[in-house]
């Protein structure tokens, strides 16, 4: 009942003022979900930083990097924020936390024109790879977008070398030789991948 919820919510508020770490997890994501009309991210942006400055590993950081990605609850939006609280969810294994994660090294990448006119990221700060790891995290997870974004990426990869552009069937008659790294891009030869990797791909390379 709507008097029994309004009684559980104020001894769970009670409890997180008092500083109990579970009561503030729980209320910062019933703050953010809106569980029983309760919708107030800067409630949730409240509790949750009063639970992750208790433990920084902890699941407040998911909806701390939401918040800011977001920009709401009275918080700047801000990229790299979200970047922070979202990767060290995923990094401790939350599968919630891949897919915006993905989203937003890739907007953080776009932000910091770090491509090259036409939407081609420079060598070295290619944020796509970085943003692929988890997006694979998420198929591997079962989430059918995250599946659907990896396939169309595979297929329009591998149709010419990273390096030189050459497309596959039509100049190049061998096998496309795919990074055993990353498993992310594609080339024509050794000679491009020996090339690429100098280039910058080191850097980007994030083995999976």
């Amino acid at each position: 009942s709507i008097a029994c919820d309004s009684k559980a919510m104020a001894m769970m508020k009670e409890s997180a003022d008092l500083g109990f770490f579970y009561a503030q997890v729980k209320l910062g994501s019933t703050y953010y979900k809106g569980v029983g009309g309760t919708v107030d991210k800067a409630k949730s942006a409240y509790y949750c930083t009063l639970a992750h400055s208790q433990d920084p590993d902890s699941f407040p950081g998911y909806w701390l990097g939401f918040i800011f990605l977001e920009g709401s609850g009275g918080m700047v939006k801000s990229l790299y924020r979200a970047k922070y609280y979202l990767q060290r969810s995923a990094e401790k294994g939350l599968a919630d936390a891949y897919t915006p994660l993905a989203f937003t090294l890739l907007e953080l990448g776009k932000a910091q024109s770090c491509y090259f006119p036409g939407g081609k990221f420079i060598t070295g700060h290619n944020c796509i790879l970085r943003s692929l790891f988890w997006q694979r995290k998420a198929a591997d997870n079962g989430d059918p977008r995250a599946i659907k974004v990896v396939s169309e990426f595979e297929k329009n990869a591998q149709r010419g070398c990273e390096r030189c552009g050459r497309i596959n069937a039509e100049f190049n008659p061998d096998p496309m030789k795919r990074c055993s790294r990353c498993k992310s891009v594609w080339y024509c030869g050794k000679e491009c991948q020996h090339k690429h990797w100098k280039d910058g791909h080191k850097i980007d390379c994030v083995q999976y």
